[in-house]
């Protein structure tokens, strides 16, 4: 296969797609099977990468929910948290109060507070707790992967170019516990290749926990697999890049060519100590910059970039602003385009396409929604969802009614294409 063109090969794989069984059975050997092995090949090919991006979109989508559900569990502690301060706020009213004695203290609490509401507040309180990420409520998910993963990591032949790949061991380890039927990861199970902010969640307590670490065994195999780290032989989306590259073995050969083609030093000595020079010129000049205490300033070690209040406004411009504000009244535009039709009378013009008469009351209303939706800054949908109008409505008088052709008799010279836009620039100028 490897001596056969790649295109001569994809055409005999379509030609195996096109061919149905019986008629593959009746072609003789030395047709057959050219045609046979490069759709073979050609399904594998894709089968993989059909299984490595689903793989793909579904630790995504675990990923989401997990963002999901921790926007609503931090929505569910703030409700809980206010409905605690008003009862901590009623207690401590309760407790100030100087006409209480501490032995009736007790009693005045549960006269203000039932007993089951106070219980279950500290009952929600036990039960709160802080999460540092959505990879807190990564785990709840653990059940819907193994669905997959095991399955997945058998049978697809993940390589690296790394001599000591401490994910391809993990996922070594993970076939071995799936073979096994074992639960407990080994003590020496590698966690050189868990990123940072999964450390906190992998191993809480020093040693990683089995539906954590191979949550988090999975999630970075995606992303090895997005840059290329780890690739699949039979692949054309997760391929070795390598063979894109110039060869290792050649590249000693090829340098000094290529460098003087791009005009490179060939040990790059000479690109490091211009830069090197470059940074030596700009310090200086940091350094001027940095030697203040109202800019941006180095303190205790840390940069101090403070926010930018803005150039000043000359007194004169600011003076103008003021001028044209008080000349300007605060009018809403639907106001403008109601007093526009009123003088001119253009809603009279906006006929139906197909010449029927309307049959509603509120034609006028739903009328001018479609006409200021049609507008640069606003869509039909949003005009409908601000006004409380059926959008079906809307849109359908804006393409019966303000769509170009036909043009009214009356109106010969009017394009309704572009009414909307008449109308509101005239209303704009009118105000």
């Amino acid at each position: 296969m490897s001596v056969l063109n790649p295109n001569r090969q994809k055409f005999l794989a379509r030609l195996g797609r096109k061919y149905t069984v019986q008629a593959l059975r009746r072609m003789g050997p030395e047709r057959r099977y050219p045609i046979l092995l490069p759709f073979l090949k050609q399904t594998l090919i894709d089968l993989t990468d059909e299984s490595s991006d689903l793989f793909d979109v579904c630790i995504a989508s675990r990923h989401k929910k997990a963002r999901k559900a921790l926007q609503e569990y931090q929505a569910t502690i703030v409700e809980t948290t206010e409905a605690h301060s008003q009862l901590l706020q009623t207690i401590g009213d309760v407790t100030l109060d100087s006409t209480v004695t501490d032995g009736d203290l007790r009693q005045a609490i549960s006269r203000h507070i039932p007993r089951s509401n106070l219980q279950l507040a500290v009952k929600e309180a036990h039960a709160l707790r802080r999460p540092n990420g959505s990879l807190d409520f990564l785990d709840d998910h653990d059940s819907y992967v193994r669905q997959f993963a095991p399955q997945f990591l058998d049978t697809l032949p993940f390589e690296s170019h790394e001599e000591d790949a401490p994910l391809l061991e993990a996922m070594a380890v993970f076939r071995a516990l799936n073979t096994t039927k074992r639960r407990t990861l080994p003590d020496d199970v590698s966690v050189d290749f868990v990123p940072d902010n999964w450390q906190r969640f992998v191993a809480p307590e020093g040693h990683p926990k089995r539906r954590s670490y191979e949550l988090c065994t999975l999630s970075t195999l995606r992303d090895k697999l997005r840059s290329g780290d780890i690739y699949l032989p039979n692949s054309r989306r997760y391929t070795d890049p390598e063979p894109f590259l110039i060869p290792r073995s050649a590249w000693p050969t090829l340098r000094t060519d290529v460098c003087q083609q791009l005009a490179l030093d060939p040990t790059g000595q000479t690109r490091l100590s211009e830069r090197a020079q470059e940074l030596q010129d700009l310090l200086p000049r940091v350094d001027q910059l940095l030697d203040r205490s109202d800019g941006i300033r180095i303190e205790d070690g840390e940069v101090i970039v403070p926010m930018d209040e803005g150039a000043d406004v000359p007194e004169s411009v600011q003076a103008m602003d003021d001028q044209i504000r008080r000349r300007i009244p605060d009018v809403a535009l639907t106001d403008l385009v109601l007093e526009v039709d009123q003088w001119t009378g253009f809603s009279q013009y906006l006929t139906h396409a197909g010449g029927g008469h309307p049959r509603t009351d509120d034609l006028l209303l739903h009328q001018h929604a479609a006409m200021v939706g049609q507008g640069p800054t606003m869509g039909l949908l949003e005009m409908a969802h601000s006004a409380g109008l059926a959008w079906e409505h809307v849109e359908n008088l804006a393409f019966c009614r303000l769509s170009s052709p036909p043009v009214p008799s009356r109106c010969p010279s009017m394009d309704l294409c572009a009414l909307p836009h008449v109308i509101l620039t005239l209303s704009l100028s009118v105000a």
